[in-house]
C-alpha cells in the first residue's frame, strides 16, 4: 500500500484526529469508500476498521464497536 494512502487511512483510524470531528454520516460514507479491495486486504484497514469502531462509539453502538475491534464484521452477525 503507498505510504499517502496508509497516511490517510490512519488519519480516518486515529480517534483524536480532526476526522472524528466531521459529522457521523460524512465520516461513515467516507470510510465506507475505503473498506473496500485493495485496503480491506491490506494491514492498513486496521486503520479502517478503528475508523468505523470510532463512530459507532459516538453512535452508541457499543456491541458494534467491539466486533469491528475484534475485526468481525457487524453486519454478519
Amino acid at each position: 500500500m503507498p505510504g499517502a494512502v496508509e497516511a490517510q487511512a490512519r488519519w480516518m483510524g486515529t480517534y483524536h484526529s480532526p476526522f472524528g470531528d466531521l459529522p457521523v454520516r460524512l465520516c461513515l460514507d467516507q470510510l465506507r469508500l475505503w473498506e473496500r479491495p485493495p485496503l480491506s486486504e491490506s494491514r492498513a484497514r486496521v486503520w479502517i476498521l478503528l475508523g468505523l469502531a470510532g463512530v459507532a462509539l459516538r453512535q452508541r453502538a457499543f456491541e458494534d464497536a467491539r466486533t469491528l475491534l475484534h475485526n468481525r464484521n457487524p453486519r454478519e452477525k
